[in-house]
């Protein structure tokens, strides 16, 4: 399994004022990324910093300051520390690595707007103010401490009536806040230095889980993309992932977020409504779960057979909630087959409750460390009074 995880690292932010550009370079997790690197025993993070940007600019290049300072919380491992350090602006950039790639605001959001957009997350977005004051707005913000640990989402209430339809599919899934403490682990060890998932990393996250690249990829990142951002947060992943399970129970309201899913998973242009041909794929797939005949004259026999119990004005364009009350009302049956891993998620877990290989260079790296050397407040204090302050130097 593939760790993007470090205890301590540093990423540097390279501005170029003259076309309001940063620069990006291609990250080992895939993607293009600020530039990141590790701190090894002997530095400290502000000589990681200046390494980084001398190996990337291939000059002497000056830094501004600490600009945010993120804590990364697991519940079974060490907490990750990255600093983000701003550097001066430059003008020469023919000394820069061949695979420095110079990029804009709006060329960014173009970029994210693709996918695979080809790069790893959306947070170079958020540090790139729109022009023409961004350099300069973004230097007053200064440090920032930002904490990040899993976010449960709630299974136990006594009364079970009062579920939300979330926390209605992830208990029926049974992933309880065991199972969503490692799926947070093994989602930041597939999308650090991000803390969102790409599709590229989507790929790889799915095939790990039991899907094969053939698998209509495309069409389950629009299923899991709830907020149709082109990136995944690790919720989206998480009730994703839940309506996926084997397990979970195909009535009641699991049973409707899962058709949900489902219909966006069909929906592929994403209008809000299967046109006969997306339906008809759908009858297809229930056949072939079903492992009845998959000619064209019997699969299109039972498309609109089925078409024909969601009226006539549906028959060409079927809306979600028609879709939803048909299956709910049990006129259209066969759904329960489909959007199913083969294999329950959970059990890649299994690896992160076992000693493991950390790309940190610690000792015991792999465990949890005793209380006495865990990140405590005051450590979170004395960060912030550290990157807090100006770096000042002779050039």
């Amino acid at each position: 399994m593939p760790s993007g995880r470090q205890l301590e690292s540093v990423t540097v932010l390279i501005p170029r004022t003259l076309d309001q550009r940063i620069l990006l370079t291609k990250c080992e997790t895939g993607g293009l990324w600020l530039p990141t690197c590790q701190r090894n025993e002997e530095e400290t993070l502000h000589t990681v910093a200046q390494n980084l940007l001398r190996k990337i600019t291939g000059q002497d290049v000056g830094i501004k300051e600490v600009v945010k300072t993120n804590f990364l919380h697991f519940v079974n491992a060490p907490t990750a520390v990255n600093l983000i350090y701003l550097a001066t602006p430059i003008k020469e950039i023919s000394t820069c690595v061949p695979e420095a790639v110079w990029l804009s605001f709006e060329e960014l959001e173009d970029r994210l707007k693709i996918v695979p957009s080809g790069i790893l997350g959306l947070e170079p977005l958020h540090y790139v103010k729109k022009p023409p004051r961004w350099f300069v707005t973004f230097c007053a913000h200064g440090n920032s401490i930002v904490e990040t640990c899993v976010e449960y989402i709630e299974t136990e209430k006594v009364d079970s009536s009062q579920l939300t339809a979330p926390e209605s599919l992830i208990k029926s899934a049974k992933f309880g806040k065991k199972e969503q403490a490692l799926y947070f682990q093994e989602y930041m060890d597939f999308c650090l230095p991000s803390h969102y998932m790409s599709y590229e990393v989507f790929e790889k996250y799915m095939q790990f889980k039991g899907l094969k690249v053939d698998d209509n990829m495309t069409d389950f990142f629009r299923a899991f993309d709830l907020h149709k951002r082109k990136f995944l947060t690790f919720k989206e992943v998480l009730l994703g992932l839940a309506a996926l399970e084997p397990s979970t129970q195909h009535g009641g309201m699991p049973a409707e977020m899962r058709c949900r899913y489902i219909f966006r998973f069909y929906d592929k242009n994403s209008d809000g409504h299967l046109q006969y041909d997306e339906f008809r794929h759908m009858v297809k797939d229930i056949r072939s779960f079903k492992n009845l005949s998959l000619d064209d004259e019997s699969v299109e026999e039972d498309a609109v057979k089925s078409a024909k119990l969601f009226g006539a004005e549906s028959k060409n364009k079927l809306p979600l909630g028609e879709f939803l009350q048909a299956v709910g009302q049990l006129k259209f049956r066969g759904t329960s087959v489909l959007f199913r891993l083969q294999h329950s998620s959970t059990t890649s877990l299994k690896l992160l409750e076992k000693p493991v290989e950390n790309s940190s260079p610690m000792k015991d790296e792999s465990m949890e460390p005793p209380s006495s050397k865990r990140l405590r407040p005051k450590d979170v204090r004395l960060y912030q009074e550290l990157s807090s302050q100006k770096i000042k130097y002779d050039r």
